[in-house]
Protein backbone atom coordinates (compact mmCIF):
# COMPACT_ATOMS: atom_id res chain seq x y z
CA UNK A 1 0.00 0.00 0.00
CA UNK A 2 2.80 2.08 0.53
CA UNK A 3 4.74 1.37 -2.17
CA UNK A 4 1.55 2.74 -4.37
CA UNK A 5 1.10 5.51 -2.98
CA UNK A 6 4.97 6.46 -3.09
CA UNK A 7 4.17 5.72 -6.99
CA UNK A 8 1.18 8.07 -7.41
CA UNK A 9 3.00 10.52 -5.41
CA UNK A 10 5.71 10.55 -8.12
CA UNK A 11 3.31 10.91 -11.00
CA UNK A 12 1.52 13.59 -9.79
CA UNK A 13 5.09 15.66 -10.14
CA UNK A 14 5.43 14.99 -13.83
CA UNK A 15 1.74 16.24 -14.29
CA UNK A 16 1.99 20.00 -15.32
CA UNK A 17 -0.46 22.40 -14.27
CA UNK A 18 -1.12 26.12 -16.03
CA UNK A 19 1.16 28.52 -13.78
CA UNK A 20 -0.36 32.10 -13.48
CA UNK A 21 1.04 35.39 -11.83
CA UNK A 22 -0.31 35.85 -8.26
CA UNK A 23 0.47 38.22 -4.93
CA UNK A 24 2.11 35.23 -2.75
CA UNK A 25 0.99 36.20 0.90
CA UNK A 26 -0.79 39.28 -0.34
CA UNK A 27 -2.58 39.26 3.94
CA UNK A 28 1.08 40.74 4.60
CA UNK A 29 0.79 43.89 2.34
CA UNK A 30 1.84 44.73 -1.41
CA UNK A 31 5.81 45.11 -0.45
CA UNK A 32 6.30 41.40 1.30
CA UNK A 33 3.93 40.02 -1.77
CA UNK A 34 6.75 41.74 -4.09
CA UNK A 35 9.24 40.40 -2.01
CA UNK A 36 8.05 36.67 -1.77
CA UNK A 37 6.98 36.73 -5.18
CA UNK A 38 10.09 35.56 -6.74
CA UNK A 39 11.27 34.15 -3.88
CA UNK A 40 9.28 31.23 -3.80
CA UNK A 41 9.19 30.46 -7.25
CA UNK A 42 11.49 28.07 -8.66
CA UNK A 43 11.37 29.59 -12.13
CA UNK A 44 12.82 33.02 -11.09
CA UNK A 45 14.72 32.01 -7.64
CA UNK A 46 17.06 29.55 -9.88
CA UNK A 47 18.16 31.87 -12.40
CA UNK A 48 18.85 34.31 -10.16
CA UNK A 49 20.91 32.31 -7.88
CA UNK A 50 22.39 31.14 -11.13
CA UNK A 51 23.39 34.60 -12.01
CA UNK A 52 24.43 34.93 -8.77
CA UNK A 53 26.91 31.95 -9.34
CA UNK A 54 27.73 33.66 -12.70
CA UNK A 55 28.82 36.51 -11.42
CA UNK A 56 31.03 35.36 -8.68
CA UNK A 57 32.89 33.65 -11.10
CA UNK A 58 33.63 37.55 -12.93
CA UNK A 59 35.90 39.96 -11.65
CA UNK A 60 34.76 41.77 -8.41
CA UNK A 61 34.50 45.13 -10.50
CA UNK A 62 32.07 43.41 -12.85
CA UNK A 63 30.04 41.60 -9.96
CA UNK A 64 29.62 44.77 -7.82
CA UNK A 65 27.89 46.12 -11.01
CA UNK A 66 25.60 43.44 -11.34
CA UNK A 67 24.30 44.20 -7.61
CA UNK A 68 22.87 47.27 -8.93
CA UNK A 69 22.23 46.63 -12.39
CA UNK A 70 20.06 43.53 -12.29
CA UNK A 71 17.65 44.37 -10.09
CA UNK A 72 17.13 47.61 -11.93
CA UNK A 73 16.51 45.88 -15.16
CA UNK A 74 14.33 43.51 -13.10
CA UNK A 75 12.32 46.40 -11.86
CA UNK A 76 12.00 47.90 -15.54
CA UNK A 77 10.70 44.98 -16.52
CA UNK A 78 8.33 44.82 -13.97
CA UNK A 79 7.03 47.86 -15.10
CA UNK A 80 6.66 47.05 -18.89
CA UNK A 81 4.88 44.13 -17.81
CA UNK A 82 2.54 46.10 -15.20
CA UNK A 83 1.73 48.52 -17.73
CA UNK A 84 0.94 45.53 -20.58
CA UNK A 85 -1.05 43.65 -17.67
CA UNK A 86 -3.04 46.54 -17.47
CA UNK A 87 -3.75 47.60 -20.99
CA UNK A 88 -5.43 44.14 -21.35
CA UNK A 89 -2.48 43.01 -23.87
CA UNK A 90 -1.21 39.34 -24.32
CA UNK A 91 2.20 38.65 -22.76
CA UNK A 92 5.33 38.15 -25.50
CA UNK A 93 6.00 34.53 -25.87
CA UNK A 94 9.67 35.78 -25.94
CA UNK A 95 9.44 36.31 -22.66
CA UNK A 96 8.32 32.92 -21.23
CA UNK A 97 10.23 31.14 -23.36
CA UNK A 98 13.50 33.23 -22.71
CA UNK A 99 12.25 32.72 -18.47
CA UNK A 100 12.92 29.08 -19.46
CA UNK A 101 16.16 29.45 -21.42
CA UNK A 102 17.46 31.28 -18.96
CA UNK A 103 17.84 28.13 -17.04
CA UNK A 104 19.72 26.56 -19.38
CA UNK A 105 21.87 29.47 -20.66
CA UNK A 106 23.40 30.30 -17.25
CA UNK A 107 23.40 26.95 -16.81
CA UNK A 108 25.92 26.47 -19.50
CA UNK A 109 27.97 29.66 -18.89
CA UNK A 110 28.51 28.53 -15.27
CA UNK A 111 29.62 24.97 -16.07
CA UNK A 112 32.02 26.68 -18.69
CA UNK A 113 33.57 28.83 -16.13
CA UNK A 114 32.89 31.96 -18.49
CA UNK A 115 34.73 34.56 -17.22
CA UNK A 116 33.72 37.61 -20.10
CA UNK A 117 32.17 40.40 -18.76
CA UNK A 118 30.22 41.73 -22.20
CA UNK A 119 28.42 38.40 -22.04
CA UNK A 120 27.77 38.56 -18.79
CA UNK A 121 26.22 41.70 -18.58
CA UNK A 122 24.20 41.20 -21.66
CA UNK A 123 22.56 38.22 -20.16
CA UNK A 124 21.96 40.10 -16.76
CA UNK A 125 20.49 42.67 -18.81
CA UNK A 126 18.10 40.37 -20.81
CA UNK A 127 16.96 37.92 -17.98
CA UNK A 128 16.63 40.97 -16.07
CA UNK A 129 13.86 42.61 -18.06
CA UNK A 130 12.37 38.95 -19.08
CA UNK A 131 12.40 37.78 -15.25
CA UNK A 132 11.15 41.15 -14.48
CA UNK A 133 8.00 41.73 -17.08
CA UNK A 134 6.63 38.08 -16.08
CA UNK A 135 6.73 39.73 -11.74
CA UNK A 136 5.02 42.82 -12.95
CA UNK A 137 1.86 40.86 -14.36
CA UNK A 138 -0.11 41.45 -11.72
CA UNK A 139 -3.39 43.44 -10.86
CA UNK A 140 -2.60 46.23 -8.73
CA UNK A 141 -3.34 50.20 -9.06
CA UNK A 142 -0.33 52.50 -9.30
CA UNK A 143 0.51 52.99 -5.46
CA UNK A 144 0.20 49.43 -4.19
CA UNK A 145 2.43 48.76 -7.40
CA UNK A 146 5.15 50.72 -6.29
CA UNK A 147 5.18 48.89 -2.56
CA UNK A 148 5.16 45.44 -4.24
CA UNK A 149 7.81 46.72 -6.94
CA UNK A 150 9.98 47.61 -3.77
CA UNK A 151 9.83 44.43 -2.54
CA UNK A 152 10.70 42.62 -6.13
CA UNK A 153 13.48 45.08 -5.97
CA UNK A 154 14.81 44.46 -2.42
CA UNK A 155 14.72 40.43 -3.78
CA UNK A 156 16.56 40.97 -6.82
CA UNK A 157 18.88 42.78 -5.15
CA UNK A 158 19.56 40.92 -1.62
CA UNK A 159 19.38 37.31 -3.91
CA UNK A 160 22.34 38.66 -6.33
CA UNK A 161 24.39 40.03 -3.59
CA UNK A 162 24.07 37.98 -0.70
CA UNK A 163 24.37 34.38 -3.09
CA UNK A 164 27.67 36.23 -5.03
CA UNK A 165 29.60 37.25 -1.66
CA UNK A 166 29.07 34.12 -0.50
CA UNK A 167 30.40 32.46 -3.96
CA UNK A 168 33.31 34.86 -3.68
CA UNK A 169 33.33 34.20 -0.26
CA UNK A 170 34.02 30.42 -0.61
CA UNK A 171 36.32 30.83 -3.92
CA UNK A 172 38.71 33.31 -1.63
CA UNK A 173 38.85 29.69 0.91
CA UNK A 174 38.46 27.11 -0.37
CA UNK A 175 40.52 25.10 -3.81
CA UNK A 176 37.75 22.99 -4.62
CA UNK A 177 35.30 26.03 -4.52
CA UNK A 178 34.95 26.19 -8.34
CA UNK A 179 34.52 22.82 -8.79
CA UNK A 180 31.65 22.87 -6.41
CA UNK A 181 30.00 25.78 -8.34
CA UNK A 182 30.35 24.41 -11.30
CA UNK A 183 28.46 21.30 -10.08
CA UNK A 184 25.64 23.52 -9.29
CA UNK A 185 25.63 24.80 -13.03
CA UNK A 186 25.16 21.53 -14.57
CA UNK A 187 22.35 20.82 -12.00
CA UNK A 188 21.01 24.44 -12.69
CA UNK A 189 21.37 23.47 -16.65
CA UNK A 190 19.66 19.79 -16.06
CA UNK A 191 16.81 21.31 -14.84
CA UNK A 192 16.25 24.16 -17.39
CA UNK A 193 16.64 21.03 -20.14
CA UNK A 194 14.10 18.69 -18.46
CA UNK A 195 11.68 22.36 -17.39
CA UNK A 196 12.13 23.44 -21.15
CA UNK A 197 11.30 20.13 -22.62
CA UNK A 198 8.02 19.38 -20.70
CA UNK A 199 7.18 22.90 -21.51
CA UNK A 200 7.47 22.72 -25.24
CA UNK A 201 6.30 19.24 -25.65
CA UNK A 202 2.89 20.44 -23.39
CA UNK A 203 2.22 23.49 -25.53
CA UNK A 204 2.32 21.20 -28.68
Amino acid sequence: MRRTLLILASLFLFLPQLAHAHLVSARFGEFYAGLLHPLTSLVHLIPWVALALFASMQDKRTSRWNVLVFPLLVILGACFGWASYKAGEEVPQLIAVANMLSFVVLGACIVSALHVANLFFSLAVFFGFTHGFSNGLVALEFYPFLLYLAGVFTAAYLSILLVSSLGFFIGQRFAWSSIAIRVLGSWVFAAGAIYTGFSFVGGQ
